[in-house]
């Protein structure tokens, strides 16, 4: 969002700021605030400024257009109303990492009388803009190749890659380190989710009931869900704290259960799935055998 900083009526190049970061993990590391100290050590050197506002963006990624972002379209906004003379940022990727984003961007400046400055690389004429358009552009592919890169090595290496915790398991250990275990704390007359779980399935592959019958069951006894345990990677949030049939069935087909972990299957784009072992709450046996009775209840 945008902050007022100072508010100064005397003559003066009329300077606005503006910072990013791209992830909420780079906010809590204080990202934006270095972004801050950086900006205002440097305008402290520079006369004949009037500092007018400061444009902050959150934990908004380079890859959305400045127009898109909060802080960013309020600041396009006051530069096409005439009040502002300059924007300066720490870098310009700060600005944007997409080329033709950036050389429209810098194009709109330039007709509305803006002057665009980074502390690190200055002011840029057209053509050099072009050209740290085309570097930053380069610089997200490469990163986002080297950051895909690295989440398939570490789903084939079996560690979390983040994402929703399935029910029996939790994280242990931290990124980039984290793996998925059996979650074993008791948290219903002595049974964990783990535990839970296994149960589940013995109702269903071994004594063949329904899941609105399983669902009902875990209801009348008050087994937890998902969402009314605390823990890492659960949706909480407008889901309702009770077992349904159809979330019998989802917990029932995950080949996670019996120790098969699956990465990418939910992607936008069609990708190469990536599966590695993790310790299973069920045997291979149990689970086709829950396989089978959810076929036999479809056709009954």
């Amino acid at each position: 969002m945008a902050m007022t900083m100072v508010a100064d009526g005397e003559a003066g190049r009329r300077v606005v700021t503006y910072a990013r970061v791209s992830s909420e993990d780079q906010a809590e590391r204080g990202t934006i605030r270095t972004q801050l100290d950086e900006l205002e050590r440097y305008l402290a050197r520079e006369p004949g400024i009037a500092l007018v506002q400061a444009y902050v963006d959150d934990g908004v990624s380079g890859t959305i257009p400045l127009s898109q972002r909060p802080a960013g379209s309020q600041l396009l906004r006051d530069a096409r109303r005439g009040l502002l003379d300059e924007v300066v940022v720490y870098k310009f990727d700060r600005i944007g990492r997409d080329a033709p984003d950036l050389l429209a961007l810098g194009r709109s400046l330039r007709e509305a009388g803006v002057t665009l400055r980074s502390v690190v690389e200055g002011v840029p004429d057209l053509f050099v803009w072009d050209i740290l358009a085309v570097i930053s552009d380069n610089d997200r592919r490469t990163f986002l190749r080297r950051s895909a890169d690295g989440m398939n090595r570490a789903a084939r290496e079996a560690r979390y890659t983040g994402g929703v915790v399935a029910y029996g398991y939790r994280v242990e250990g931290i990124k980039p380190e984290a793996r998925l275990i059996p979650d074993v704390e008791p948290v219903w007359d002595g049974l964990s989710p783990a535990d839970i779980v296994a149960r589940i399935y013995e109702r269903v592959g071994v004594e063949d009931r329904s899941c609105r019958q399983v669902a009902d069951e875990l209801n009348a006894l008050g087994v937890p869900t998902h969402a009314s345990l605390d823990g890492r990677g659960t949706r909480r949030r407008g889901t309702r704290a009770i077992w349904r049939s159809g979330r019998i069935r989802n917990l029932i087909v995950q080949p996670v259960y019996r120790g098969e972990l699956s990465y990418g299957r939910r992607a936008k784009r069609p990708r190469q799935v990536i599966t590695a072992a993790i310790e299973p709450l069920v045997s291979p046996e149990l689970w086709e055998s829950a396989q089978e009775a959810l076929a036999r209840h479809r056709v009954a």
